[in-house]
């Protein structure tokens, strides 16, 4: 609900008391950093509608106060200010229901120095913002014919060797400058770097775009940047906003602030190619043609990554370029330009109604330049970053923009409640929570895009198949339309992969569709070569009756999809009810794969068991590779050689981890043989109901660069 007038004295009347104590302090500037901090009732400052926003000032020094001013303001407007008295621990500042959108933000700061101020911000029903300027019809044609008619300029590119880094920091790195001719303008200019052992088709790109302004260290493409991200094992590529010169003295920059490029980011335009951001944009994609040529990408990866004004290109890259998989965009500038016309604050450069109204076109350039519009377009997987007090880039703004993502295979937004518009102004006493709570999720996300990210869905279409993958292998469980049709396939399948990027919905696709392409067979990025039937598969857990016997568990008949990210698969399976002594028994599994991770965690529960029951689990031993298996007390591992096309499969390795110990473990034949599986890898162990029951399974490929089952082992102990 919006604030009226009438409602200020019934809404915000808090009147405080004096906390009267022996000692006395006056809350100065600094003081207030140092004992003041403002708290939410919600710790990411995101609230729903009709829910309660409680604001609370916690006085971690007590003595008496002196009064402190409060501050109430949204898309820059001030709602509420007035005087008040902080006691000593927790006081409620400010209390408040809404019943529409919104982004407000709260401040103390001491009396009569309202430029020093603690703040935190918070939204409520964010995902109901949505842009100022609707998406244009012919978006993606428009930029379809502005890349059409950049590329029928032949690029012509120079480059010029590293500057302004050591040798030794190019180690192993093969890093130069670039410079790209445009049709129009400045040229394209930056830097590029690669490890120089690269082989052929196995890079990603990271493109990294600047934010706003000229002359600091971070608005200019560096050597240093791309030698690290090659480092980490990108194509990183960096490109200055302005088509500037590299590596030129400061007083090169300083003039280009002070002259030819001051306040860019307001100039009028008259069309859309003299709008200073369309060139802008331009002159980003020819970059990343660029790098798309060199023969060390893989063909399939490009990460774009910006910041402030960097973010508004990175969401503008997203949508206009198909090819881009993964979009960084971190509190973005160039995003809802048009929120003023929603009655909310623009994002940056916050153009006013006036202003986008200068030129009869100001809107619609504007719109076709928005990163709220052009992320539309985006189809692959998108992280964004909002700052709850930013007032660069309203926290609205960048909601709007997120929302309007509606194409993309995954999306996350995280926010921050004390996150102003640079993050190095955070709180130094927040630091320890904002690594937590966003920087371990952003370096998830570079993760799962560098190493592989995960992916996992139920194949209707394929007897319910369950399947998930991350950068290192892939696999599957068996649903209930297999159960049905009465076959055998108790333990997981297991998919081999060569390549960190999804590929097994694209082989199911392929297998399925008019294509008839089998994912039994290696097309050059792996293939399902393993044989489960009626045994444990690849890793499965299964409970002992009193004869010793497995109780296999067929297949799972319900199937909740917990989480599927770039960075996690989860997913709780429910399994048809076995009986076991007598009892009927259901089973219940968590599977979690993490981006990054050669295991899956399994947790496991059981309904219908009354007391301790032998379980174990186990990896299924075929005639082929009799002998090429290890178990001690807590791993157990397998060498595999497919059951098709044998000694063209190269190695298939299986393996299980379990922390807490097995009783025994060690090989164990069948009663009598399953086709070609003879026998089990077992671990014995003992679940009790009620406790919980952990353990890890995955797998590895001789043609992924695992040297052997002894390797594989290793990996598995170092697991541990």
């Amino acid at each position: 609900m919006a604030l009226r007038d009438s409602d200020l004295n019934r809404v915000f009347s808090f009147f405080f008391s004096l906390c009267l104590l022996a000692s006395s302090f006056s809350l100065q500037a600094e003081e207030l950093y140092r004992k003041v901090q403002l708290l939410l009732n919600r710790s990411d400052g995101v609230y729903q509608k009709g829910e309660t926003v409680t604001v609370t000032a916690l006085l971690e020094e007590c003595g008496v106060a002196e009064p402190v001013f409060l501050q109430v303001s949204s898309y820059g407007k001030v709602l509420l200010e007035k005087e008040i008295t902080l006691t000593c621990g927790e006081t409620v500042v400010f209390s408040e229901v809404c019943e529409e959108p919104v982004s407000r933000i709260v401040r103390l700061s001491p009396a009569g120095d309202a430029d020093t101020s603690i703040s935190v911000g918070y939204l409520v029903a964010p995902e109901e913002f949505m842009p100022g300027f609707v998406t244009p019809p012919d978006l993606q044609a428009f930029w379809d014919d502005k890349l059409s008619r950049l590329r029928a300029l032949a690029p012509e590119v120079s480059t010029f060797p590293a500057q302004g880094i050591k040798s030794e920091e190019l180690d192993g790195i093969e890093c130069y400058k670039f410079e790209i001719n445009m049709p129009e303008g400045n040229p394209c200019r930056g830097y590029l770097a690669y490890p120089r052992d690269a082989a052929p088709g196995t890079l990603p790109i990271y493109l990294y775009v600047h934010s706003a302004g000229v002359a600091k260290s971070w608005h200019k493409d560096l050597a240093s940047r791309v030698a690290d991200l090659a480092r980490k094992g990108y194509l990183a590529v960096d490109i200055n906003a302005h088509g500037m010169l590299s590596d030129q003295p400061q007083e090169y920059y300083d003039d280009l602030d002070a002259g030819e490029l001051k306040g860019y980011s307001g100039r009028e335009f008259t069309c859309y190619s003299d709008y200073y951001f369309h060139n802008m944009f331009l002159r980003d994609l020819r970059g990343l043609d660029y790098a798309t040529t060199l023969p060390v990408w893989d063909g399939k990866r490009i990460l774009v990554h910006g910041e402030s004004q960097g973010g508004g290109q990175a969401l503008a890259l997203a949508g206009i370029d198909r090819r881009v998989t993964h979009c960084v965009a971190i509190v973005p500038a160039l995003t809802d330009m048009g929120g003023i016309l929603d009655g909310r604050k623009c994002g940056w450069p916050q153009w006013t109604n006036k202003e986008i109204a200068h030129t009869s076109l100001g809107p619609s350039v504007l719109a076709y330049h928005d990163g709220a519009t052009l992320v539309s377009l985006f189809r692959g997987d998108l992280y964004m970053e909002v700052g709850n007090i930013d007032l660069t880039c309203d926290p609205a703004a960048v909601c709007a923009g997120y929302n309007n993502a509606r194409l993309t295979r995954s999306k996350e937004l995280v926010f921050f409640p004390w996150r102003p518009h640079t993050s190095g102004a955070i709180d130094p006493r927040l630091k320890d929570q904002w690594k937590t709570e966003v920087e371990s999720r952003r370096e998830a996300f570079f993760n799962a895009y560098l190493q592989g990210p995960c992916f996992g869905e139920i194949r209707s279409d394929r007897l319910d198949d369950l399947i998930w993958e991350n950068g290192f292998a892939g696999y599957r469980a068996f649903g209930p339309a297999l159960q049905a049709a009465g076959e055998q396939a108790y333990g997981y399948d297991l998919f081999t992969k060569s390549v960190p990027y999804p590929v097994m919905k694209e082989r199911f696709d392929k297998a399925l569709g008019p294509e008839k392409i089998s994912f039994h067979l290696d097309h050059g990025d792996g293939m399902d070569s393993y044989g489960v039937g009626p045994t444990l598969g690849g890793g499965t857990a299964a409970l002992v009756d009193a004869n010793g016997h497995i109780v296999y568990p067929w297949c799972w008949q319900e199937a909740e999809v917990v989480e599927n990210s770039p960075r996690r698969f989860q997913v709780h399976l429910t399994y048809s009810p076995i009986v076991v002594n007598g009892r009927e028994v259901v089973e219940h599994r968590l599977i979690t794969l993490e981006a990054g991770s050669r295991l899956n965690r399994v947790d496991i529960s059981y309904d219908g068991l009354d007391g301790p029951t032998p379980i174990l689990m186990g990896i299924v031993v075929h005639q082929e590779n009799p002998s090429a298996w290890y178990a001690d007390d807590k791993v157990l591992s397998v060498a595999d050689l497919g059951d098709r096309n044998v000694g063209q499969n190269g190695e298939i390795y299986c393996g299980v981890v379990f922390p807490d110990g097995f009783i025994r473990s060690g090989y164990e034949p069948l009663v009598k043989p399953e086709g070609a599986a003879i026998g089990h890898v077992l671990g014995h162990a003992t679940y009790h109901p009620g406790q919980p029951f952990t353990y890890w399974f995955g797998s590895g490929w001789s043609k992924a660069g695992i040297d052997g089952l002894a390797a594989w082992t290793d990996i598995l102990r170092n697991l541990l």
